[in-house]
């Protein structure tokens, strides 16, 4: 994997040594939340009254409050009168739909990732230029490198730019783009972007993936990278999850299926042996999951009754089941929570069905929004 820029390295370096580890969830004050994202470092949400929120690191402007200064505390930005409808957030930058249908992007911009034609960063929000309206986006990348985004549109086309050293775009090539292009024809119904690698459901619930792949996270039996679209098996999946090195799918009957780099027991099987092919997350008996978020090194799932489940990497307590300790099965942290989950490099955020929202594990830049940056052990409500 190539190093993004010497800063980055150093970024990363950093937060691994400053970060201090907190291992339950802890609450997020607010009610009624519509979207939620996690980025690397930053958080994005969207409240029911169409508002838009931010917080976190905001060393390239992905914050979008103008500066390059981190916001330790929820911040309201591109106030309007269209209203904010949905949020996604990559390793250093952020995205959001409004109900008008535009896309807008804020934050680095090296790769291209914010789709805007250029390589230069943005501390506000700034449309992206992409032919039809989007009804999801997703956005990747890691401290080390990497960047690229995928749009699926209303009529299940989709859209790809940022990042193609891996082939990550699905164009058939390794070259980098900075506006959206169309990739295939298929019909999409989920797209998920990875590190360096993207997964995707058509139409029919077939799972599709390509990109980097030395850690199997396509789960297609092999470690070889892909450049196009491929079909990985031929099971049906009703939802699709991608980390910074590994992938998972979730199937209509409530089993989960996990394949990639699985160093911290993100994967969830018992092990911590990589897997190039889908293998079942572990469950206990009487529940099924019905949502799932991938992080960097960490998976978090939700079951049919409200139960929140974790594991993989917990070095800063992202896990929030009140250790350090990385877990290779799924621990069980908290009740009465919904299917708003994000999960980033070293924290995870999650709404429960009161509406309010919590945050829990690192907090060097502020990215549980919690007023401070002290990294919180336990679910913690943002205020």
């Amino acid at each position: 994997m190539p190093i993004r820029r010497v800063l980055i390295s150093g970024l990363f370096a950093t937060f691994l040594a400053a970060c201090h580890t907190t291992t339950i969830p802890t609450p997020v004050v607010g009610t009624g939340f519509i979207s939620v994202a996690v980025g690397g470092l930053h958080t994005v949400v969207v409240k029911n009254d169409g508002s838009l929120w931010t917080w976190g690191q905001n060393y390239f402007g992905q914050v979008g409050n103008e500066t390059t200064m981190d916001q330790p505390t929820p911040l309201q930005i591109a106030a309007g009168t269209i209203p904010w409808v949905s949020a996604a957030a990559g390793q250093y930058y952020s995205l959001a739909l409004r109900a008008d249908d535009t896309l807008w992007a804020w934050g680095d911009n090296f790769y291209g990732e914010l789709g805007d034609g250029t390589t230069t960063p943005r501390n506000i929000p700034v449309q992206v230029a992409i032919a039809a309206p989007s009804s999801t986006i997703s956005a990747g990348g890691t401290p080390l490198g990497g960047a690229h985004t995928v749009a699926l549109q209303t009529n299940g086309s989709l859209w790809a730019w940022g990042d193609n050293t891996y082939g990550e775009l699905g164009d058939g090539t390794t070259t980098s783009q900075r506006a959206p292009e169309q990739i295939g024809t298929a019909t999409y119904i989920a797209v998920a972007a990875g590190g360096f690698h993207t997964a995707a459901l058509q139409s029919d619930g077939t799972l599709w993936a390509w990109g980097y792949n030395a850690s199997g996270q396509l789960g297609d039996g092999t470690t070889t990278s892909q450049s196009v679209p491929e079909q990985i098996g031929t099971d049906t999946y009703a939802a699709v999850a991608a980390g910074g090195f590994h992938t998972l799918a979730l199937k209509a009957d409530g089993t989960l299926w996990a394949f990639g780099d699985n160093t911290y027991g993100q994967l969830g099987d018992g092990t911590t042996t990589q897997r190039n092919a889908p293998v079942e997350v572990q469950s206990g008996s009487g529940y099924t999951f019905t949502a799932v978020a991938a992080g960097l090194y960490h998976t978090v799932a939700l079951d049919s009754a409200g139960t929140l489940w974790t594991w993989g990497w917990n070095v800063d307590g992202q896990l929030g089941n009140g250790q350090t300790t990385s877990a290779d099965i799924p621990q069980g942290i908290a009740v009465a929570f919904i299917d708003l989950l994000g999960a980033g490099n070293l924290h995870t955020v999650a709404t429960r069905y009161d509406g309010s929202l919590w945050a829990w594990g690192s907090n060097t830049f502020g990215q549980l929004g919690n007023t401070n940056r002290t990294n919180q052990p336990t679910p913690l409500q943002v205020q």
